[in-house]
Formats: structure tokens, sequence, C-alpha cells
């Protein structure tokens, strides 16, 4: 073959209503483009490389893969179901499990472009076998010439096909005993009466490594048809040119390039909303379509090996393929990237390291099926809101969007709130077959399909009673959030004080200097005369922190940030020992004053100043704290008592420097 010789092909036995409905498969392009990328791992590609044209009108995939040979194109890429009847293998040449299997083919893109254009070169020599029933003649004065290879690219390929053996069983022909000649194998009339009524088996090759394939499939035509047209008649919705290749010199490779329907283009020319972008249904088009591409192929994480194993994560750091698998992203705006899994979205890699962090493993082995993987609790709402949910992976793949296994409506009301915060990966080492477990499309498994059941069992139990693993991390955050409240209110009650200590010293500071009761405070404070007689006689009160909370131990520790700290590996709670916190001092004009809580009664003084001893008496069980509350206490008692002393005796005078200490604000 000198010249290129161009060929159509039939798509027989499927009605287009059925098509249409088969290219629906797929509910986005991006589930539909993954297939693209699912068929370059197969072929036992290294690298895939990704181009899109400047106004995103086509989107071009090749990969280093193994290419298809014309046959190929025609028996599993063309054929609906072709690609689960021609593969038996359960591993690739490079040792790896392939993806595919599902048999929709070239449909799976025919919802979202007009036209796909296909150039493979394959650097295979391909080997078949044809059977021919010897006629039982006993006159052949003439040598017999029997075909051997027929077909749609018997014309295109007869000189690069040569007859390697003929058989007739037991006994295998002597090259004397035949000729090939072009697409027939000539047998003398001896050998065909010798042989006559009997199977005569040619073992032909075809050697794929001297064309390139060159296709273009038109989807626009396809797609179009009445549901009365007969398929099996179509001659024209693909294109075939056998292109005259460079020989075995030349390395495989496959090239698709799709040409996108008007509405694929205005989704991926969409433009980043505007503020702040948490989720990625927010970023721009293209942006968002390579986030979800990244989530569904069998790409590495975005955390090292190392990485991974650095923050436990080992059931994450398996490797998917046993020779190295890259996507290569050709954007123009932003030069090459490398697709990698997300994992963390917003969250620092430190949160990894959060004690707040709960941890749950995952491991099931059980009737075929084996995985591995973590669920995730985070101490806060999870963003992008798209990692949230349980992700599995088969095969390096995604299965579906990241849920509850639909058991999000059925848990405890008390569980539902946290679930913004619970994200998990599971890697399926084993079992979930595409055929028998994954649904067309991958977008969801087979709910009667038992490994899946069992694997639904382990994860969410049936989300009522038993809740699984993912009752577990639920279980953890609810006490986590219990015990936070129970922490926070320590924190803030403390806190409360000291505010309300450091607003009577502003107060009493402010009014000292600019109100005509500044003298009188300022001679209050000079004195030492004044003691207490009552509450200095009562015992302490002891503001003590709880030994635990829940199951959480509670200890004081030095917090480089935070008031608190939860430890969930070790159940135990870190309050910070900052003393502003903890302050029981009091600083007004000049002197320092402790503050002394005492467990007085309902008769005993509500406070007391001691100036010879500089320390200020509090009685905390007096009942008017109960009703105020803490902070509004504090001022009170303090206003009321320094108000009684300033003014002397002059009640007029300590009515309204008492209310207007208690109405100041800073």
């Amino acid at each position: 073959m000198d010249a290129p010789i161009g060929l159509t092909l039939q798509l027989g036995g499927v009605a287009p209503n059925v098509i249409r409905e088969l290219s629906g498969i797929y509910p986005t392009f991006v589930s539909a483009f993954k297939e693209l990328v699912s068929n370059a791992y197969d072929a036992d590609a290294i690298l895939v490389t990704i181009r899109f044209s400047s106004d995103l009108s086509t989107v071009t995939v090749e990969d280093n893969g193994a290419g298809m040979t014309p046959f190929e194109f025609q028996d599993e890429y063309l054929r609906i179901g072709g690609s689960v009847q021609g593969r038996g293998e359960d591993m690739t040449a490079r040792g790896r499990r392939p993806i595919g299997r599902k048999g929709i083919g070239f449909l799976a893109v025919a919802r979202y472009c007009r036209q796909v254009e296909i150039h493979s070169h394959a650097d295979r020599v391909v080997t078949f076998c044809e059977s021919v029933v010897l006629e039982p003649q006993s006159s052949l004065p003439k040598p017999r010439r029997i075909p051997f290879f027929q077909g749609t690219f018997a014309h295109a390929l007869a000189s690069f096909t040569t007859v390697q053996a003929v058989r007739c069983e037991p006994a295998e022909l002597t090259p004397a005993e035949y000729r090939q000649d072009g697409l027939t194998v000539e047998l003398s009339p001896e050998v065909w009466r010798k042989f006559r009524g009997q199977s005569l088996i040619v073992q032909y090759a075809v050697d794929c490594r001297a064309v390139d394939l060159q296709a273009t499939i038109d989807y626009d035509y396809l797609l179009s048809l009445e549901d009365n047209h007969n398929l099996e008649m179509l001659q024209d919705f693909c294109h075939i040119r056998l292109v005259p290749g460079a020989g075995a010199t030349k390395p495989p490779s496959t090239r698709v390039t799709l040409h996108l329907r008007e509405f694929v283009q205005r989704e991926l020319q969409a433009p980043q909303r505007r503020g702040r972008v948490r989720n990625v249904a927010s970023a721009s088009g293209l942006d968002r379509f390579l986030w979800h591409l990244s989530r569904s192929v069998p790409v590495s994480y975005e955390l090292s090996s190392q990485e991974l194993e650095r923050y436990g994560l080992e059931a994450l750091a398996i490797t998917i393929s046993p020779t190295p698998f890259v996507i290569r992203v050709m954007d123009i705006a932003n030069g090459p990237r490398e697709l990698k899994r997300p994992l963390l979205g917003d969250m620092n890699v430190a949160a990894l390291d959060s004690a707040a962090l709960v941890r749950q493993p995952v491991r099931i082995e059980s009737d075929g099926l084996a995985a591995q993987g973590y669920l995730f609790g985070f101490p806060q709402p999870i963003f992008p809101a798209e990692l949230r949910g349980i992700a599995i992976r088969v095969r390096g793949v995604e299965i579906g969007k990241p849920d509850f296994l639909g058991v999000e409506n059925d848990l405890p009301v008390k569980y539902r709130p946290f679930l913004s915060q619970v994200m998990g990966e599971i890697i399926v080492t084993e079992g979930l077959d595409a055929i028998n477990a994954i649904m067309p499309g991958r977008e969801g498994f087979y709910a009667e399909n038992g490994q899946f059941q069992a694997l639904r069992r382990h994860l969410v139990g049936d989300g009522t009673v038993e809740l699984g693993v993912l009752g577990q991390v639920l279980q953890q955050l609810w006490k986590q959030r219990s015990v936070e409240s129970s922490v926070a209110r320590i924190v803030q009650e403390a806190r409360r004080r000291g505010e309300a200590f450091l607003d009577v010293s502003q107060a009493i500071t402010a009014l000292s200097i600019g109100s005509r009761y500044g003298r009188a405070l300022r001679r209050l404070f000079a004195r030492s005369d004044v003691v207490a007689n009552g509450l200095c006689h009562v015992p302490k009160y002891q503001i003590q922190l709880p030994g635990t909370i829940g199951d959480y131990a509670l200890e004081l520790s030095d917090l480089t940030e935070g008031d608190y700290q939860l430890d969930t590996e070790h159940n135990v709670v870190r309050l910070s020992r900052d003393a502003k916190m903890w302050d029981s001092s009091l600083y007004i004009l000049g002197r320092d004053f402790d503050i002394s809580l005492r467990s007085g009664g309902p008769g005993d003084p509500v406070c007391e100043i001691d100036f010879s001893a500089n320390t200020i008496y509090l009685n905390w069980l007096h009942p008017t704290r109960s009703k105020m509350g803490d902070a509004m206490f504090v001022k009170s008692a303090l206003f009321w008592r320094i108000a009684y002393l300033a003014a002397n005796g002059d009640v007029d005078m300590m009515m309204d420097l008492a209310h207007r200490l208690l109405s100041f604000s800073a």
C-alpha cells in the first residue's frame, strides 16, 4: 500500500434511540471524558497529554500507550459491548488491572461532541486463524485458491499479510504443499484430495506496524437518525483512512481530538465567581473540569507517598499501577501542569496533625472484597464541599461522587449536622468487578451486588441502628462538640470575670480624672485605714476546674495559640495557662488588689475592700450572683462598695456615683 486507503464502517444491531440512551449514561462532560483517560491507562500509557484549543472548542488527548490496530478499533472501540467481549485478560502487558470493560466504547462522549478524530499507531503484528472445510470433490484438474482474509481491512492490509502456517489436524502442511497468493492460499489438486472433507486452518499475521489509523466519527449525524433507521445499512457514520506508516521504528500512540458542542464550550469558558471561592462549583469552568477530572482518574495523590506515611496515611500510599501514569494538561493560560488527586482542599496539611482530627482506619477483607483507607472527622466543615462524603476508588477510578451511601436521611438527628465535617478515602484493591458491580458511566454501584453490600455495611451499616465506621466518626465528633461546649463555657466564664475586673478599673480611672467625683475616688484609694471585718473570716471559695469532661481529662498547658486544644487520640482537653484568662488581681489607681472569693451566705456582705492588705473580698455564694451572672455581679458588687466608701455617708453622692460607674462604657 503506497497511498492512504479510505474506508467506511457499519454499525449494526442497535436502534438509534438505544444509542441516544447509551450516550446519556454519562451525566457530565468530565464523567464521559474520563473514559478516554481510562482507555489510555488500559493501553499501558505512561504519559497522557491533554491540550485545549485557545477558544476551548476542541480538546485533544494523546497517549503513548499500545495504540489501536484497525481490528481493535472496529471490534472493541466501535462495537457496543466490544470491550467486554474482546478483553478476557486480567492484566495488561505492563501488569495493570484494566479499568474498562463496560462496553460503551465510542458512545461515551457522543452527547458532548459534534465530531471526534482518532489517530492511532500500533507496534504489533496481529495473528489470526481462519478455518475452511475443503470440499470433497474427486476431480480437481487445477490448483484451488482458498480465501483466508476477508472483511473491511483485507484489501488495504494485503501487502502486510503473511501466511505463517497451514494445518489440517493433526498434520501441518509443508511450504511445498501450499502457496500464498495475496489473500488466498493455493493448494495443488493432490493436497486437496489428500485432505478433502477436512477443516483446513490458515494461520496468518498482519503487520499493523506498517500503517497508521485515522478515523473520524460523525456524532451529529449518528444521533440525528430516526428511530426506524436501519443501522445495519449505515455506511457513513465513521470514515477510516489507513495511512502508510514508518514501520517498526515508530513508537505506538493514540491521539483523540474532540470537537465540542457549544454548550460544553460555554461550560468550560465560564468565569470564576466573584469573591472568595471555597467550593469547586464557584471556580472557573476549566478549573472545575480539571478538578473533577483529577478526582476521577487513576493518578496519585497531591501528597507524595512519603508525606502520606509521614501523616500516618499508609493505607493511601499503595501503588495503583506497577508503572508510572502521568496526566499532563497543556493549558494555554497557566502553562503545563500535572494532574494530582486533591485530598485536603482548603485545609492545610497541618490539619492531618491536628489533635482534634478524628481518624478512623478502614480495612475490609471479605468474600473476595479487599479495601482499605480512612474516614476523617474534622473539627470544622470541610471545604471545598465537594470533598465531603466517602470517596470509593476501584482500580484508581472514583466511582460516582463522594456521598454517604444513602444513609444521610436515616441517621439519628443528633449526628446529621456533623456530616459536613466528614470525608473518606477508600481504595478497593480486590473485588467490585466493573461488569457485575459498577453501573455504566461509573456513577455508582449496583445495590444488589454482594460485595458492594458488604462494603456498605462496613462503612455505614444500615444508617439507623448499626452505623459502621461512619457511626464511630460521627459519635466522636458529637462527643467533641459536647466537650467543646463545656470547655467553652469554662473559658468564657473566666474571660468574663477578667473583663469585668478590667471594666471596673477603667470606669474608676475615668471618673477619677474627668468627673466631680475624682477627688473623692483618689482620696479613697490613697487610704490604708479601711479594713474588712466580715468576709475575711468566711472560708475561701475555690474555683476548681473539673477533672474530666465526659471521657476527656482536663489539664492546664502552655498552648502557643487558642484557649484550648482537644486531643482525640489521648482523650485529653488542654486548657491554656493564659495569665489574663485566670488572673485574679485588679489594678486601680496605682494599687494592685488581690481578688479573694469567699463562701459567704445570704446574710454576709456582698463585697468588702481591705485597703490595708490590698485585698478585695467577694461573696461568691451570694444568691444575687446566680441571678445576675458572674460579670454583672462582680461589677455591681464592687461599684456599690466603692461608691459607699467614697461617699463617706452622703447617700445622694453614693447613689449617683454608683449609677455613673455602672453605666460607664469605655
